[in-house]
C-alpha cells in the first residue's frame, strides 16, 4: 500500500492537535470572548475531527492487512470515511443550531470555510466509494484527511483567538 508514511503522520499531527485541545482546556483560562458554550463547541469540534483523522488514518491498513487489493482498501476506506464525515456534519448542524439559538452568529467566511472543509473530503469520498478516478483514489483519500485535519486546526486557532482575546479575569 503506498502513503504509508503519510497516512501515519497524518494521524500523529491529529494526536498533536487533541493533545494542544486538552492543554488549552487544562491552562486557558475560564473566561472567553464569545463565551465558554461556544469554546466547548470549538473544542468538542476540534477533537473530533482529530480523533477521526486517526483513525481514518489507520483504517486502510485493516484490509490491507487481510490481503485485499488497493482499488478495494480505498474503496472500504473511503466507504468509514464518507459515514464518518456524515456523523460529523450532523453533528456540526446540531452545535450550530445551539450557537444561533444563543444569538452568535458566525461569519460568512467561517461558514463557508467549515463547510468546504467538511464537504470535500464527503465529494471525494463518493467518488472513491464510486470507483471513479480509482488512480487518485489515494490522494483523494489523503487531501480528505488533510481538510478534516484543516477542520480541526481552524477550531483551534479560533478556540485560542477567542481565549486570547478575552479580558483577563481578576485575580480571586
Amino acid at each position: 500500500m503506498e502513503d504509508r508514511d503519510l497516512l501515519l503522520t497524518s494521524a500523529e499531527v491529529a494526536v498533536t492537535f487533541a493533545g494542544f485541545a486538552s492543554l488549552v482546556a487544562i491552562f486557558g483560562s475560564r473566561t472567553s470572548r464569545d463565551g465558554l458554550h461556544i469554546d466547548a463547541n470549538r473544542l468538542r469540534t476540534m477533537v473530533v475531527c482529530s480523533l477521526l483523522v486517526v483513525a481514518l488514518a489507520l483504517f486502510p491498513f485493516v484490509p490491507f492487512r487481510y490481503g485485499m487489493p488497493d482499488a478495494i482498501v480505498w474503496r472500504i476506506s473511503s466507504g468509514a470515511l464518507l459515514a464518518a464525515v456524515v456523523w460529523l456534519v450532523l453533528r456540526i448542524a446540531r452545535d450550530y443550531r445551539a450557537v444561533t439559538a444563543a444569538g452568535i452568529r458566525l461569519s460568512l467566511f467561517i461558514r463557508v470555510l467549515n463547510s468546504g472543509l467538511v464537504f470535500v473530503p464527503m465529494g471525494l469520498a463518493v467518488l472513491n466509494v464510486l470507483g471513479v478516478f480509482e488512480a487518485s483514489a489515494p490522494a483523494n483519500y489523503l487531501v480528505s484527511l488533510l481538510s478534516l485535519l484543516a477542520l480541526a486546526g481552524v477550531q483551534f486557532a479560533r478556540l485560542i483567538d477567542s481565549l486570547a482575546m478575552a479580558p483577563l479575569a481578576p485575580p480571586e
